[in-house]
């Protein structure tokens, strides 16, 4: 107000006859700055007055008072920032008003003045800045510059692209680079004022740092190289520098991809090399240092740790040899120990912390041990380590660095020993840290320092959902009501958010309660709602939420269509939801498909195969358009081979034999191991086979068999599965050729041989289910009769007789043969419980069951059967 009052007294002087003391474009600026800065309600409506103001004057023909880019800015600022309920139109029709005022019209005049290029890049930014905070993004920003027409250059589009990396946007990288190569495209179509420079393209460097996607650093690193290849066909405006690399290891660190700290050790090592060669601008700082050690600690390599530490040392030795500014620091110590930590290597962690301990003792104030943070990162190691003692040995650091060093937990150290209990395994898990949560509301309900925050309930929630307690999904939803209900209370630190929700969908899609997936999918529909109706950024549903609730479906789809259409539902409602409100976060990736694609498998739906393989098309489609997070998985085809596997279609095996072909040659194109087939994928395979009319596919499986037994890869050694697979494939072969038959069963015996006599597998009842079966089918007469009572001893000697094994007998074996082995009997309860004694499928005994009087007659001597180990 007193400076608008300044600037009418300066114009009332003026009027008066002094010239010198007239306003001009400064004084205007100044005025509009310090409404904008206000903190009156109307700021920036009068700071919008001013600018109007200028206009008028600057139309009545006081040109040294035409608004710029500047004032337009400032104006757009003071509005982003302001409070009111049409800030956001204010802020559209100020910047419509500054295309109308300042773009190019086509008769000379411009958005900026090409007179001075420093006044230029100011004006721009200040404008972009305005328009970035807005809340417009920076595709306004972005219309802005498209609104500059010709009098756009170089400097406007790098500040453009600068505006981009302030954004936080996830795709700022992708849109900083698609605008470097619209500029160099105009470039070489003969457009001088576009070219890019060394400046621009490490401002897109920048984007990518900044962007934290997981391919970020292969993006800016392809970028590198590019520039690189410039350099060396004698560009002039492309000179690498310490800056170029520095972005480059940080866009690695930020994304958190795998080969993230070997990739950015690989650019530090080059740097030196440059430096080494003569090239000492090349010389890595501390900056660059420590991102590196930053790209180890997010790679979660199991070596992570190791490789940090060394970097350090090479910190530290360099700090000895009388380099002042290689001297670590905090963010150096800490990324160390988050690389040991991310990486679950407790063991080098607690040893590391050691160490701080001291050289925080010798002198190094970065080093001190009682920082909150170090304290934190052993913490998470020991969680992460997932060992059985994780709680004690988290609870025994809490109380030396109590005893030693007087350091009283945080609420996140709090929480890192809740979450080992979480992670521990035990059968109370979740019960302990619920009872550490109430421990920690009754102690100082008023002290955020010590009351449990929003995390500290999500832990409590994720135990009960990983809980087999009959009602974990009732107490996990409770603490989702406490959370509501405090935070409703005024406790701010304590809200309930996409984590908590998500939590609750876990806990309901596991357990076993008929209406869980109901109850899951109604959770996300209510997540999704609240988002809806507020806004609200912690809200908003995710693929994890919406991955939950399609596994839960999948879980119950067993012999259900209706689950597993219910599954696709929610796929197709996530896709929807994306088109609608573009929530990029809720839509589906590989595990939503995969889930999916499991359901059809499970369902029994006679398409099940044509659909399941018309997702796994959709999904190599969306990828190649660009959509990253539905890269089709081993996981994936698995599933879809599955579905073939569970009601294979007449063309199931040529369709089976195409996948295989298709898995083997991304592997290779792609030089990414996981994507070969392995025992899951073999044990589908076979199963398909079995159930396929090809007359020899009982040769044909046991080739598979032995080849994989040959192989000898830990992935492809094949397991009780797959035995029982080859097994099937005997029994199910029907034909009336002699030779056929007698290869067949000389294949079921062989299996059956091999499965007794490998040390590292146990036969389950199936597997002798599947023998007798094959037996019955394929011989008859004396040799069927002799096979049976040999087949059946065997499966008695290992205690594997089942209720199957039975009915098996009943339904196919000649009745003498069944009468001379189990007479009448077709329940295991009823014979020798050492028949039984590894099948999983033998009921318990029940007092007063008739299980139960045959096993008193067996311990008193009256046995009413012969055990089979009598006779060897």
């Amino acid at each position: 107000m007193r400076s608008e009052a300044v600037l009418q007294r300066m114009q009332n002087m003026a009027d008066a006859g002094d010239p010198d003391v007239a306003p001009n474009g400064t004084s205007f600026a100044s005025v509009i700055s310090c409404w904008g800065r206000s903190s009156q309600r109307d700021g920036a409506s009068r700071a919008e007055q001013i600018l109007h103001r200028m206009l008028e004057l600057s139309n009545g023909g006081k040109s040294d008072i035409k608004p710029n880019a500047v004032h337009f800015g400032s104006v757009i600022d003071a509005w982003a920032k302001s409070s009111a309920s049409d800030s956001a139109k204010r802020v559209d029709d100020v910047l419509k008003l500054m295309v109308d005022e300042l773009g190019d019209n086509g008769g000379g005049d411009t958005m900026i003045s090409g007179e001075d290029e420093q006044s230029n890049a100011i004006a721009v930014t200040s404008a972009l800045d305005a328009i970035t905070k807005s809340g417009h993004g920076f595709e306004r920003a972005e219309g802005f510059v498209r609104a500059m027409g010709s009098s756009a250059d170089n400097i406007t589009y790098t500040v453009l692209i600068d505006s981009f990396a302030r954004s936080g946007r996830k795709d700022s990288g992708e849109k900083a680079e698609a605008i470097l190569f619209e500029m160099i495209k105009a470039y070489e179509s003969g457009n001088d004022k576009v070219r890019p420079t060394m400046t621009t393209f490490n401002a897109v460097l920048n984007c990518h740092s900044k962007s934290k996607q997981r391919d970020a650093g292969k993006r800016a690193s392809n970028l590198l190289q590019r520039m690189k290849d410039m350099q060396t066909l004698g560009s002039s405006d492309i000179k690498l520098d310490a800056i170029s690399f520095a972005s480059c290891i940080d866009a690695y660190a930020n994304s958190g991809a795998p080969d993230a700290g070997r990739r950015g050790e690989e650019l530090l090592t080059e740097m030196n090399e440059l430096c080494e060669a003569g090239d000492q601008s090349m010389r890595p700082s501390m900056v660059c240092h420590s991102a590196a050690i930053n790209a180890w600690a997010t790679s979660r390599d199991r070596q992570a740790g190791i490789r940090a530490e060394a970097l350090l040392k090479q910190m530290q030795q360099m700090y000895a040899e009388g380099d002042a500014s290689m001297k670590p620091n905090e963010f150096c110590y800490g990324a160390v120990l988050d690389a040991f930590a991310k990486g679950g290597d407790s063991s080098n962690a607690e040893r590391f912390f050691l160490r701080l301990e001291a050289l925080y003792k010798d002198g190094d104030a970065a080093a001190d041990p009682t920082k909150q943070a170090y304290l934190n990162s052993v913490i998470d190691s020991i969680v992460r380590s997932r060992r059985k003692d994780a709680p004690e040995r988290c609870q025994a650091l809490i109380e030396r660095m109590k005893s030693t060093h007087g350091v009283e937990p945080c609420v996140r150290t709090k929480n890192g020993l809740i979450n080992s209990i979480s992670k521990s395994g035990r059968r109370d898990a979740a019960e302990k840290c619920e009872s550490m949560l109430r421990e920690m509301l009754d102690s100082k309900p008023n002290d955020e320092d010590s009351m449990p925050s929003s995390v500290t309930f999500n832990v409590c929630i994720d135990a009960w959902s990983k809980s087999r307690h009959p009602d974990a999904p009732k107490r996990a939803e409770t603490l989702l009501q406490e959370m509501n209900s405090l935070h409703s209370q005024g406790y701010t630190f304590i809200k309930p958010d996409t984590v908590s929700f998500s939590s609750c969908i876990v806990a309901w899609g596991r357990s076993r309660d008929k209406n869980g997936a109901d109850r899951s999918e109604a959770i996300l529909t209510h997540l999704h709602s609240l988002y809806e109706a507020t806004g609200d950024e912690d809200l908003r549903p995710n693929v994890v939420s919406l991955s939950a609730v399609v596994s839960a479906w999948a879980a119950r789809s067993r012999g259900n269509p209706k689950a597993a259409q219910r599954a696709l539902d929610i796929l197709e409602w996530a896709y929807k939801q994306y088109e609608k409100g573009g929530n990029r976060g809720i839509r589906p990736n590989t595990v939503t498909f995969n889930s999916a694609i499991t359901a059809l498998s499970r369902s029994g739906e006679k398409e099940s195969a044509r659909r399941g393989h018309a997702l796994l098309d959709r999904m190599k489609h969306q990828y190649q358009d660009g959509d990253l997070d539905v890269k089709p998985s081993r996981v994936t085809f698995n599933s879809v081979i599955s579905c073939y596997a569970a009601r294979p279609p007449p063309n199931a095996m040529e369709m089976v034999d195409t996948l295989l072909d298709e898995m083997n040659r991304l592997a290779e194109e792609d030089g990414d191991d996981s994507l070969l087939p392995d025992v899951v994928t073999m044990s589908s395979y076979l199963g398909c086979l079995a159930k396929s009319r090809i007359p020899d596919k009982a040769q044909k499986a046991y080739e598979i068999l032995v080849q994989m037994e040959q192989d000898g890869g830990a992935n492809i050694k094949p397991n009780i599965f797959i035995y029982d697979q080859v097994l099937k494939a005997c029994a199910f072969t029907k034909t009336r050729d002699v030779e056929t038959r007698r290869q067949a069963l000389k294949v079921a015996l062989s299996v059956l041989t091999k499965l007794r006599e490998d040390p590292d597998i146990e036969p389950l009842p199936n597997s002798y289910d599947l023998a007798i079966w094959a037996c019955c089918g394929l011989t008859q007469g004396e040799e069927l009769q002799r096979l049976l009572e040999s087949i059946f001893q065997m499966c008695c000697h290992d205690g594997l007789l089942s209720d199957q094994v039975l009915r098996r007998l009943h339904t196919m074996a000649p009745p003498n043969v069944v009468e001379h082995l189990v007479g009448k009997e077709t329940k295991v309860r009823a014979v020798p419980s050492s028949w039984s004694r590894n099948s999983k499928l033998a009921m318990p005994d029940k007092k007063g069951s008739r299980q139960h009087v045959v096993r008193e007659r067996e311990l008193r001597g009256e046995r009413r059967f012969v055990d089979t180990r009598d006779r060897q």
